[in-house]
């Protein structure tokens, strides 16, 4: 039996539950065998690993991401992104994927691109492939014709309901991914957008979704477009600035899951995102430190403010929390926002090992992974090795001491 004994300081087994301080982890092939506290008196069969100073914890789940696009904030290199022909978006989506493997990244689920790319390119890139990763995709989204989402997909039709869209391309998909409101507005604070579909059209593209075996994601900011989403029994709000207390209720009574997104947030005001969002379309020169960049910037930090608190409460009420970065975001660039977002989830009132279980079991189990998201008996031995104590989250996974998936230790690979 091909036995490893991997001892480390601490190690956070993705559950939330308490940190086990010097842990042993048994692994035999690809597969977890035990997990226990170290005894200095017994034998130790097997290959032992010592991580005696390091802190072990598994393989971090990203829920949302978009992997045409990187996080630059070169207008003129996101239209070439937004616009690009399969190979070249093929050669970003690669990148990105690599990108995220360098912060522990080795599941994530992309929330579309207007022309399918990232789908095309799971089907025909990762069919034969060994690449660590795990990837889900909700090929192009769905939004109502004449409202936001053409960046990311597309409306049904003329004549077609949402429903039958979604029966009519279903094929090849992970999840079906819809729009239900618009962005945040970044000079009305607080703004919100009707919803673009109404519940009754939101629960026939749910059973429509769930007859062919696919959970549906709902980017959806505000109150009624959350309302009604949760409504429909879908399986995640994306994003939900601004939905309110009740709505947090109903997602926790209906097991809905939570991607809160908030460092696309954060990363909205810094300066130099301020300046794109106010650049106009006529080429006029821009003035940095315009009283419009301020309260750009003010908006955005108020917004912020406003989502940690809903975090906050969201996890007093008991509401399932999926970490998702929305890579891909002006300013929210692949794999390093995965400390970024966790950084968050700590600034909002969560213990180091719930951010963990945030970004491990919950996102898991939400996009359907079972042999990941927990160090425990009989579970995948994919896990990182991060220097320093728990204390060095997340900010120790910028620079990761060991990684392995299945049992193998691996070097992230270049796969473009």
């Amino acid at each position: 039996m091909d036995l490893k004994r991997i001892c480390a300081g601490w190690l956070i087994d993705g559950t939330g539950g308490a940190i086990l301080r010097n842990g042993v982890m048994e692994i035999t092939g690809e597969r977890i065998l035990s997990v226990s506290r170290m005894d200095p008196g017994a034998r130790n069969p097997g290959e032992v690993l010592d991580f005696s100073g390091c802190t072990l914890i598994p393989g971090l789940i990203d829920c949302h991401v978009h992997l045409c696009m990187s996080g630059t904030t070169d207008m003129t290199v996101r239209e070439k992104q937004l616009t690009a022909g399969f190979d070249e978006a093929g050669l970003s989506i690669a990148r990105h994927l690599d990108q995220g493997l360098d912060c522990g990244v080795v599941a994530v689920r992309d929330a579309g691109d207007r022309f399918g790319h990232t789908l095309r390119f799971k089907q025909e890139k990762f069919k034969n492939t060994l690449f660590p990763l795990r990837l889900t995709s909700a090929g192009k989204a769905w939004h109502a014709s004449g409202r936001y989402g053409s960046l990311i997909g597309r409306p049904p039709e003329k004549g077609e309901s949402l429903a039958q869209a979604i029966e009519r391309t279903s094929l090849g998909i992970d999840c079906v991914k819809i729009v239900n409101s618009g962005v945040n507005s970044m000079i009305r604070y607080g703004r919100q957008t009707l919803p673009q579909f109404n519940t009754e059209e939101l629960e026939k593209a749910t059973q429509a979704a769930r007859a062919r075996g696919l959970p549906v994601m709902v980017h959806a900011n505000g109150v009624e477009p959350v309302l009604s989403a949760v409504s429909a029994r879908v399986q995640s709000i994306e994003h939900g600035f601004f939905m309110g207390t009740e709505n947090l209720k109903r997602m926790r009574d209906q097991g809905v899951t939570w991607v809160p997104t908030a460092f696309a947030m954060k990363a909205l005001a810094d300066p130099a995102v301020c300046k794109i969002r106010i650049l106009v379309k006529d080429g006029s020169k821009y003035l940095p430190h315009t009283p419009v960049e301020a309260h750009i910037q003010k908006v955005a930090e108020q917004t912020l403010a406003h989502q940690l608190d809903q975090i906050r409460e969201a996890k007093e009420i008991g509401v399932k929390i999926a970490l998702g970065t929305d890579s891909g975001s002006i300013g929210v660039n692949h794999g390093v926002s995965m400390v970024q977002e966790l950084s968050l989830l700590l600034e909002s009132g969560l213990p180091i090992q719930e951010a963990i279980h945030c970004a491990t079991e919950v996102g898991a189990a939400l996009l359907g992974l079972e042999g990941l998201g927990t160090l425990a008996p009989g579970k995948e031995a994919t896990f990182l090795v991060v220097k320093g104590a728990p204390n060095k989250l997340p900010e120790s996974l910028r620079q990761i001491n060991a990684f392995y998936v299945k049992g193998k230790r691996i070097l992230p690979p270049l796969i473009y």
